[in-house]
């Protein structure tokens, strides 16, 4: 979330400058190179990356018809959709941008949370926003290697 307030930065003239808002909480990156070590150190700390649900010889990607059922730790950044529907007198158009982030808290039971953020444009009327969080907790139930079956709920 942004933040209206201004930052003061010092410059190298002690005089105050006023910036662009930035994220609240945080502070002024005055190096060009902070960025840049900053990227490098997420990818050396990330871990490698892994397919969805593997069991016996069978992997189980995420598909659009349905949610796949292996209980990982997933961030998806981000979720960009339009929709055009019919409305009353003028075609309605919802603009989304989202995110999800799901953690494993055992290696059976996952936390996750989804949010974005929508704009409306209903003909002469827009509206726009954050749209409804939700809050979920996903676990696997069954998992067979023998017979390649994987179970989930949440």
């Amino acid at each position: 979330m942004f933040s209206r307030d201004q930052l003061a930065c010092a410059s190298r003239r002690g005089q105050e400058r006023a910036t662009r808002p930035v994220p609240a909480g945080g502070e002024c990156i005055r190096h060009p190179w902070a960025r840049w070590l900053l990227a490098a150190a997420m990818v050396m700390i990330s871990h490698a990356t892994q397919a969805h649900g593997i069991v016996g010889n069978r992997l189980f990607p995420g598909t659009l018809s349905f949610d796949d059922p292996a209980v990982m730790d997933e961030l998806i950044l981000p979720a960009v959709s339009s929709l055009k529907h019919p409305g009353e007198g003028a075609d309605v158009t919802d603009g989304r941008i989202g995110g999800s982030f799901t953690r494993l808290l055992t290696s059976t039971l996952a936390f996750g949370i989804e949010s974005g953020w929508m704009h409306r444009n209903w003909g002469p009327a827009q509206r726009w926003g954050f749209d409804t969080t939700t809050l979920g907790l996903k676990g696997l139930l069954y998992k067979n290697e023998l017979h390649e079956v994987m179970v989930s709920a949440g």
